[in-house]
């Protein structure tokens, strides 16, 4: 109900703004709001791409994503990421150099090895050869015929182990494959979140038309604006009834579970059949179900900070909360009919994680405060207080979660201390 509340008064704002006529100011101030926002995006996309790459030991890849992130990072969150990734890269580059070096060495023991081991076997089998030849008095054709059984075996060995060599080979190319289309579904991703900001920063530049066409114009959008205001209404309606459906279903049995789904989609069918909508009939109610993206799933988070101690480097620590589930659902109108359909996913949204970190900012901030001594950013330090680098890693299941953190921890000297973390809401819904 407070949701509801608050999407009636801001349907209400929009009206009265739409009234008055937005100056060019205020919309050269969102137009400036969305470009960052697109940097910023940009910047996060880049350093997905390079820490894919990297992890593929594909450094080229790696380097040119490092080269548009460096373009792109303007605050000192933004450079302090960027400055771990690159030196998650350099990590890599040595082992990569260590490895190889190791498998060169390997190698040329292994060939010394099997030219001796060939020797000796061949002069083995010339002794048992003659050996055999003198107790039995084998002719010299046996003779031959044995030390080539023996000397086929000695082969067959050697063909066995390239062979566990060769498969080996085939599993790391397979892991190979799995990052690029790791990394190619993450493109989509971002290339889906970046048409909708461009759609709506499109949408900012034809306000910016001249006085008299917005004239002219004015009362078709009042029309519009006054359907927007009654979808809206509709909307909040259905996410209330959504999430009554997703909390009986959380509090009823497993079995009972497709039930509960089916009434709520039931019911919100029936809910959504305003004044707006049943003027339109039941082939305008298809079309603003295709016009829109309706997904759910579940992403996992953790937030850790480095705490650097004011007085003595002894009491450094690293803290690290636990991996927590968040459910998700995501509505958005469709802006291509190439994105992906309505339905569960296993690719978090963008705007999804971004609204959760930034719920979870000031309560991460409160949350430390609470268990130490936070210096001031500003102003004389108090002895005994730490200075704090916060962080957090977010992903589609708690493996990757944790790999991305193994992946980090090594940049960090100090000990780790695990705690139980911050309290994350149990869901979280974006609409637009």
């Amino acid at each position: 109900m407070a949701f509801q509340s608050s999407l009636t008064r801001f349907a209400a704002s929009c009206l009265a703004l739409l009234a008055c006529m937005p100056t060019p100011a205020a919309t050269t101030a969102e137009l400036l709001r969305l470009t960052d926002q697109l940097d910023q995006m940009d910047f996060d996309q880049a350093i997905d791409k390079a820490t894919k790459c990297i992890q593929a030991r594909d450094f080229s890849c790696s380097e040119a994503q490092l080269k548009a992130a460096r373009k792109l990072a303007t605050g000192s969150a933004a450079k302090d990421h960027l400055r771990r990734t690159e030196t998650l890269q350099l990590a890599e580059k040595e082992a990569v150099e260590v490895e190889r070096q190791a498998l060169a060495r390997r190698q040329r023991e292994l060939e010394e090895e099997e030219r001796r081991l060939q020797a000796a076997e061949e002069r083995a089998a010339r002794q048992t050869a003659s050996a055999a030849a003198e107790e039995s008095g084998i002719s010299a054709a046996q003779g031959a015929a044995l030390f080539g059984s023996l000397l086929s075996q000695a082969y067959k060995g050697q063909a066995a182990a390239r062979m566990a060599e060769a498969a080996q080979g085939r599993r790391i190319q397979q892991q190979l494959e799995a990052s690029r289309a790791d990394v190619a579904r993450n493109q989509q991703r971002f290339a889906e979140e970046r048409a909708r900001i461009e759609a709506q920063r499109a949408r900012l530049l034809q306000q910016q038309q001249p006085q008299q066409v917005r004239q002219q114009a004015q009362l078709p959008r009042e029309q519009e604006a006054a359907a927007t205001q009654r979808a809206q209404l509709a909307q909040a309606q259905r996410q209330e009834v959504d999430a009554n459906a997703r909390a009986t279903a959380q509090a009823e049995s497993p079995n009972r579970s497709a039930q509960t789904l089916v009434a709520a989609a039931n019911t919100r069918t029936s809910t959504s059949n305003t004044p707006a909508s049943s003027s339109a009939g039941s082939g305008s109610a298809n079309v603003a179900h295709d016009s829109r993206i309706k997904r759910y799933g579940t992403m996992y988070v953790v937030h850790y900070a480095a705490l650097k101690h004011s007085r003595s480097d002894k009491k450094n620590l690293t803290l690290i909360g636990r991996i927590t589930p968040v459910s998700w659902t995501y509505d958005v109108p469709r802006v291509s009919q190439q994105q992906e359909a309505s339905g569960r996913s296993d690719t978090v949204p963008w705007p999804v994680s971004d609204l959760l970190l930034k719920q979870m900012r000031s309560k991460f901030m409160d949350y430390l405060r609470d268990k130490y001594t936070i210096c001031n950013e500003s102003g004389p330090k108090p002895d005994g207080c730490y200075v704090s680098s916060k962080y957090h890693q977010i992903g589609n299941s708690a493996a990757e979660v944790q790999g991305k953190l193994n992946a980090m921890l090594p940049s960090f000297s100090a000990p780790v201390t695990n705690d139980s973390g911050l309290n994350y809401p149990p869901s979280i819904a974006y609409s637009e």
